[in-house]
């Protein structure tokens, strides 16, 4: 993770542990933090959502670490994306479906009379551009990706542009 990505960090792990029912002081959160370095915040918010949907389905763990982290991101479907030196077209059926959904959301924006600034535009075509690399992983040597999995990793891909977005205009 990287340094601007503290702020998102913490808040997602204060989800975590008030889902487990569990204090969250600033030497936990530090443990975590240097604990977690390597991994990407896309894929903590992922941990998480796979987290908080087994909680929902048994009981909270007596004992909460890192370790439990790093093996909930070894239970995940999908890798999260890595940065692209490329501009990341390839023209396959994923690059078409991802400005397909680019476009909607656009629309959506557009319709509820909001303008995009161009840092918002470069913010969300990078994360369309992580959507489809996600699915090209996802679809590598299978029959394809569910499209409810396509939807769910949309929806976070643009979950995380928002929370971008608005990072950079309280900086």
């Amino acid at each position: 993770m990287q340094t601007d990505d503290r702020k998102a960090f913490e808040t997602i792990l204060r989800e975590l542990f008030g889902a487990i029912d569990k204090p969250l002081g600033e030497s936990t959160i530090e443990g975590f933090w240097k604990g977690l370095a390597k991994m990407s915040l896309l894929e903590f918010s992922r941990c998480r959502d796979l987290l908080l949907d087994e909680l929902s389905q048994g009981e909270a763990p007596k004992k909460f670490a890192v370790p439990d982290i790093w093996s909930a991101k070894k239970r995940l479907r999908t890798p999260a994306p890595t940065a692209s030196q490329s501009d990341g077209w390839t023209g396959d059926v994923w690059d078409i479906a991802a400005n397909n959904h680019l476009l909607a959301y656009v629309m959506r924006v557009a319709l509820a009379h909001r303008k995009l600034a161009r840092d918002e535009t470069l913010t969300l075509v990078a994360f369309k551009n992580r959507w489809s690399e996600l699915m090209r992983v996802a679809a590598d040597g299978q029959d394809g990706v569910p499209p409810i999995e396509q939807m769910a990793t949309w929806r976070e891909c643009m979950r995380m542009a928002e929370e971008a977005m608005l990072a950079e205009l309280a900086a």
